[in-house]
C-alpha cells in the first residue's frame, strides 16, 4: 500500500505545565524522541516499554500484577508518596514519544522527576540478561494473545498500513522482539536522551523544578554510565545511577 505523499513530521521537543491548585495530586510526563513505525528499533524500544512496565499503586489486575517492571520494583515499591508511574511508547510514521508518566503527592512531585529520570538513565547502563529475558516474553506473550481477539487485529492491521504501508506478521514480530540485546537497549536508550526533552504537567506544580532544570538533570558520561543532577530544596546532588555525592 503506498501512502501519499506529505510533509514529514519534525519533533522538537517542548514544555507544556497547567497549573490546578484543586488537585490533591500532581501529573508529570517526561518524554524523549522514540522510533517511528517501520524501523527495526522498533522492537528494541517495544522492549524497553516492557522493561520498564509500570501503573498504580493499586492495581486492578490483582496482587502481583507487573511487579517484575522496573518501575514497579525502583519507584511504586520505594516511594509511598507515588501514585502511578507507568512507561509509554508511542510510534508514528515519522518519529515517535517514548517516555515516563506518573503522579505523586504535591510537594513530592519535583521527586517524582528525579525518579523517573533515574530510570530512563539506568537504561543506558548494564541491563541482566534474565531482565531482558522476562521482558521479551512478555511483549511476546501480549502480541500473541492479542491475535485471539478480532477487533485488536483489525485495529493492528489499520494501524500498520496507515503509518508504515505494510503489515508485520506474527512471526516478523516474534523474531524481531527475540533478537532484541541489552547492547541495543542501551544503544536505543542513550540516542533517546541526546534528544530533545518534552514535558507535560498537570496540578499544583509550585514544586517542580523549572524546565531548563529539568533537562539539565541527565548528562550521559559514557562508561560512567548516567549523572543526574538533583536540585532540591536549595541543594544539589549529583546521582549516577545509585550512587549519591552531595556536591
Amino acid at each position: 500500500m503506498e501512502r501519499p505523499p506529505r510533509e514529514p513530521a519534525n519533533y522538537t521537543g517542548g514544555e507544556f505545565r497547567h497549573s490546578n491548585d484543586t488537585l490533591d495530586v500532581a501529573h508529570l510526563a517526561l518524554a524523549w524522541e522514540g522510533i517511528p513505525w517501520g524501523e527495526q528499533d522498533v522492537f528494541v524500544a517495544a522492549v524497553m516499554h516492557s522493561l520498564l512496565g509500570g501503573g498504580g499503586s493499586f492495581s486492578s489486575g490483582g496482587p502481583g500484577k507487573g511487579m517484575h517492571s522496573r518501575l514497579y520494583r525502583n519507584i511504586l515499591n520505594l516511594y509511598h508518596w507515588c501514585h502511578n508511574a507507568t512507561a509509554f511508547n508511542q510510534m508514528y510514521s515519522d518519529t515517535g514519544l517514548f517516555g515516563i508518566q506518573g503522579s505523586a503527592d504535591v510537594k513530592q512531585i519535583g521527586g517524582l522527576a528525579r525518579v523517573m529520570l533515574e530510570e530512563m538513565g539506568k537504561l543506558t547502563g548494564p541491563i541482566p540478561d534474565e531482565e531482558v529475558m522476562r521482558a521479551k516474553n512478555s511483549i511476546k506473550a501480549s502480541v500473541f494473545m492479542n491475535l485471539e481477539q478480532t477487533s485488536l487485529v483489525y485495529e493492528d492491521i489499520g494501524r500498520q498500513l496507515v503509518t508504515s504501508g505494510r503489515c508485520l506478521t506474527a512471526g516478523e514480530m516474534g523474531a524481531g522482539i527475540e533478537a532484541v540485546t541489552g547492547g541495543d537497549i542501551n544503544r536505543v536508550a542513550t540516542k533517546m536522551l541526546q534528544t530533545p526533552l518534552t514535558l507535560a504537567a498537570l496540578g499544583k506544580l509550585d514544586y517542580l523544578p523549572r524546565f531548563d532544570q529539568i533537562v539539565r538533570m541527565v548528562k550521559l558520561q559514557g562508561g560512567r554510565g548516567t549523572q543526574i543532577v538533583v536540585l532540591a530544596g536549595g541543594s544539589q546532588y549529583t546521582v549516577i545511577l545509585c550512587e549519591k555525592q552531595k556536591k
